[in-house]
């Protein structure tokens, strides 16, 4: 189950079609000339698109990590305001108000991105504002819809959750809902063109303006009551919105003179406007299901975790989910937005490798993608594993450190999910994911519904550990169905996992006052983790260059 996704930032879809063919026409050196010249052409190209690649992921990577930052800074100044029980409040009305977000998305952002990638390819220029207009007036109606829907039904949902005060502040977010579906819209038409480092700079301005107007609401006159506190920052989050959408929409207005559609007669226009909206129903509607039930289930595992507290005879229940979901799995997290480059860089690799039907190959690739994710993961998890302190530090609530301990070892989990899902992807098995994911969602449901009551915490982990491998085990199951790799070797599992726990205690244990710090304890742990991978030869510079082969 991948646990990382609390922000939409981390998973990016496939490179679109048109990116595809540039690098692929890129990476073909140009005719004439000797063999040597050709030669040495081909070289500068291949290096180039690499550069290129790596610099566009790069800049993705950064971002992601700006704006985990930017969200765990501002959930540390929440906590300190309205306490580990307000934030277990707040989590609780995001994941309803994610429900109404993908309700009012309707999967039309890879719509857009599918269709414009399309006439981008195609070279039908004219077509590119046409998704986008049909796109928006989609997405102006079902904001609406679930605007009416969230509105209206935020009293009964809160009576249903056993938090009444929870009715306002969802009232008052169900009105963001329209500029949240058009800037998805526009972010998909983004995706497709390559401008994806200049639409995601909008939810940088959303962050921005969200926490300065909450703190400087806060310093003027701080509520003191519960209810006024949420109101106010979720009044504060639905203006916010509205700051990404205009942002997006003065950019597509000055990116769209690049296609024009004044050359096609009426006629034509209004018969491709017709299919336009036809293909984006085709698209997006079975998307638009498989992804509202996901919602739908995530939303529902989110309200059993405090009720399921509360029945078990805890009596902070609130508190602890608190910690729980708005402090401790952020943290967790918070380094796989490491993995966004690597992900940019592994779908469009693996699609070239499938798509020449090189299987021997691509199944040695992928064995060695997941040897070197393993050792990455291995690395993060003990850094939460012996520095949970430290690490927790950031928050003022106590117990996260706690928390942060028994999760770590859900990190390669995580993670290795979150590679394996690319790799899926990459083969062309979307669909498949989401009915694994579907499928975990409703396992997750059940033993979170039985088991909470009975066993408390102990219940909510045992479901985090059983599901988080279960998903992972069943998309390792999908690989090797269609490529025949290696998996689960004891050498690439246990080498990591030994150094990763050896560098740990050394870093850890009878040091001298003067490297007791932190930083200086981290620094000294991964020096020592990845000397004894270079030493115990798990991780060469061979394994670094043949990784670097296959992503360029």
């Amino acid at each position: 189950m991948t646990r990382c996704a609390t922000a939409a930032v981390l998973f990016y879809p496939a490179l679109p079609v048109h990116m595809l063919v540039k690098c692929k026409d890129l990476s073909r050196p140009k005719e004439g000339g000797t063999p040597i010249v050709q030669t040495a052409i081909a070289k500068n190209h291949s290096r180039h698109v690499w550069l290129q690649r790596l610099w566009g992921a790069g800049a993705l990577t950064v971002l992601a990590l700006f704006l985990r930052t930017l969200s765990i800074s501002f959930k540390i100044y929440l906590s300190g305001q309205i306490g580990a029980a307000g934030m277990g409040l707040y989590q609780l009305i995001y994941s309803v108000y994610g429900f109404g977000c993908t309700l009012a998305c309707g999967g039309l952002g890879l719509g857009v991105t599918t269709l414009c990638s399309r006439a981008i390819a195609k070279k039908q220029w004219h077509r590119v504002p046409q998704v986008v207009l049909r796109a928006l007036a989609f997405a102006a109606v079902l904001g609406c819809i679930a605007t009416g829907l969230l509105y209206f039904g935020a009293a009964p949902v809160s009576k249903m959750l056993g938090q009444p005060i929870l009715a306002t502040p969802l009232r008052l977010f169900s009105v963001s809902l329209p500029f949240a579906a058009i800037s998805g819209c526009l972010q998909g038409y983004f995706y497709a063109t390559g401008e994806v480092v200049r639409s995601e700079l909008s939810q940088v301005l959303k962050r921005f303006t969200k926490m300065g107007i909450v703190m400087a609401a806060f310093a003027a006159s701080s509520p003191r009551q519960m209810d006024a506190a949420l109101a106010l920052i979720f009044f504060v989050s639905s203006l916010s919105e509205i700051v990404p959408a205009f942002y997006l929409s003065v950019l597509y207005r000055v990116s769209r003179k690049k296609f024009t559609s004044a050359q096609l007669p009426s006629s034509a226009l209004t018969a491709a406007k017709g299919s336009i909206a036809l293909a984006l129903v085709k698209i997006c509607l079975p998307l638009a299901v498989c992804q509202n039930l996901q919602s739908a289930f995530h939303t529902l595992e989110n309200t059993l975790v405090p009720q399921g507290f509360a029945k078990s005879g805890i009596a902070d229940a609130m508190e602890r989910y608190g910690v729980l979901s708005g402090m401790a799995m952020p943290l967790l997290s918070y380094p796989a937005a490491l993995l966004v480059s690597f992900s940019m860089l592994l779908i469009p690799a693996i699609v070239r490798l499938h798509t020449r039907g090189q299987r021997e190959k691509l199944g040695r690739s992928l064995s060695h993608i997941l040897r070197i994710t393993f050792v990455f993961c291995c690395g993060v998890m003990a850094v939460f594993l012996f520095f949970p302190g430290p690490v927790s530090g950031i928050f003022s609530t106590k117990g996260v450190a706690v928390y942060l301990r028994l999760l770590a070892p859900l990190c390669p989990l995580i993670y290795m999910d979150h590679v394996t899902d690319c790799m899926l992807k990459g083969l062309g098995l979307q669909f498949h994911v989401m009915i694994q994911n579907l499928t975990d969602m409703m396992l997750t449901v059940v033993l979170l519904y039985f088991l909470l009551p009975v066993w408390g915490l102990a219940g909510y982990l045992f479901t985090l550990y059983c599901t988080t491998t279960y998903n992972l085990v069943a998309g390792w199951w999908l690989l090797r169905r269609r490529v025949d790799f290696s998996y689960l070797a004891p050498g690439w599992v246990a080498k990591p996992l030994l150094c990763c726990l050896i560098a740990g205690f050394v870093a850890t244990r009878g040091l001298p006052p003067v490297l007791s710090a932190f930083p200086v304890r981290l620094v000294l742990f991964l020096v020592l983790y990845f000397a004894l991978l270079f030493l115990c030869r798990d991780l060469t510079g061979k394994d670094l260059h043949r990784l670097r082969a296959l992503l360029g």
